[in-house]
């Protein structure tokens, strides 16, 4: 999506964003280590077909500048909200993942009025929850001894179960031939989202004055968020639901990209 990305000016940060596809708009909010290129084109595609999507880097990842304000899931939440204004858009729907869910629960309790429902992916309301249940979940990832090409087989066994890698052997080899460099590109502000998470205090709280329909969807067998801690979110939400895929990973916007975005599609009205 990034090949034709505009820049907004948004407080101390350029923010590299694009706009794709008619309808409602439709935000989406990308996790931890991210470019808005993570989203892939069979999952977009699919949702252009009903919504104006608008797809950005957080701060200091990607083409995103990294700023001057120390980095934090409230202030990726206001970049967001920042966009949104300056796109002169009112209100949006917005989806958020793993990382990315926790600035769309901020986004939605800060600035209430702007999000009109919302969905959540592989994320909970607290972090601290998954490091109890997953310590160290994501820390081979900002081990700066390894490759890009190193780091990009952790991170394949961390975003999807092996025994669907197994049963699809071309997926996992196609994975593998294109290294992330983000990591290694973009490493200051990787270091700040670290800091962002480690620092977040959570929501769980405060999810209860979240009125807007919210769906949360998760793997059965994430390897890096727990899907109970989603299901509980869920529950937590006054108009939450819980959908999930059986043998779906953290990477569920990989495994099944057109399922997802049609299960999003149905969801948001």
């Amino acid at each position: 999506m990034s090949q034709s990305f505009r820049t907004a000016r948004i407080d101390d940060v350029s923010l590299a964003y694009t706009v794709a596809g008619q309808g409602e708009p439709l935000l989406l909010i990308m996790g931890f280590g991210g470019t808005m290129d993570f989203w892939g084109f069979p999952f977009v595609s699919t949702l252009m077909k009903k919504f104006k999507v608008i797809a950005f880097d957080n701060r200091g990842v990607g083409e995103s500048s990294i700023g001057t304000e120390p980095p934090s899931i409230d202030r990726f939440a206001s970049d967001a909200a920042g966009l949104l204004d300056h796109l002169g858009i009112e209100s949006a729907h917005v989806l958020g993942w793993s990382m990315g869910g926790y600035v769309a629960q901020e986004l939605t309790l800060a600035r209430p009025e702007l999000v009109r429902d919302l969905v959540l992916y592989g994320t909970c309301c607290d972090h601290r929850n998954v490091m109890e249940l997953r310590p160290g979940a994501s820390g081979n990832l900002m081990n700066t001894s390894v490759s890009d090409v190193e780091r990009t087989e952790i991170a394949l066994n961390m975003l999807f179960p092996r025994p669907w890698l197994d049963s699809h052997p071309g997926f996992e080899k196609a994975f593998l031939s294109r290294p992330m460099t983000v990591y290694s590109r973009c490493a200051e502000g990787i270091a700040g989202q670290v800091k962002a998470i480690a620092s977040w205090k959570g929501c769980c709280d405060r999810v209860p004055s979240i009125s807007v329909s919210t769906m949360v969807v998760a793997g059965e067998m994430d390897g890096v968020i727990p899907a109970s801690l989603s299901r509980e979110l869920a529950k937590a939400l006054p108009d939450g639901s819980f959908r999930s895929f059986s043998d779906g990973g953290h990477g569920l916007v990989y495994q099944y990209p057109k399922e997802l975005a049609e299960m999003v599609t149905e969801f948001l009205p």
